[in-house]
């Protein structure tokens, strides 16, 4: 992830009152966000982005923790080089078919 797109996430939190500590020119929230950006720089730009969103959501600064954490959940990180795919945990899928699950116990079994 680019530092430009790394800022629209970082601008969503400090755009909250209680992001106020790092919004500007201060040494405090350069070092801050050059900590943050090392961090999570290999992420996905689009997971950055929403994960942020929730973020902003809430009532306190997320700790470089809970933002990793978050978007390891998500699948939300670039692995060498290949871009992660988000997960939607909220699909529920089509039934396995009854052919595949013969398949799976045979295989189980030892065929």
């Amino acid at each position: 992830m680019t530092k430009s797109e790394f800022s629209v996430g970082w601008m969503m939190l400090t755009a909250q009152p209680w992001g106020r500590w790092y919004r500007g020119d201060t040494a405090e929230s350069a070092i801050q966000l050059e900590l943050y950006y090392k961090h999570v720089s290999r992420a996905n730009p689009k997971s950055w982005r929403s994960v942020c969103e929730q973020y902003a959501q809430g009532e306190k600064w997320p700790s470089l923790n809970d933002l990793k954490a978050s978007l390891a959940n998500i699948g939300g990180y670039v692995q060498d080089g290949v871009k992660a795919i988000p997960v939607n945990r909220s699909a529920s899928g089509e039934p396995m078919p009854d052919k595949v699950k013969e398949m799976l116990s045979k295989i189980g079994k030892g065929m």
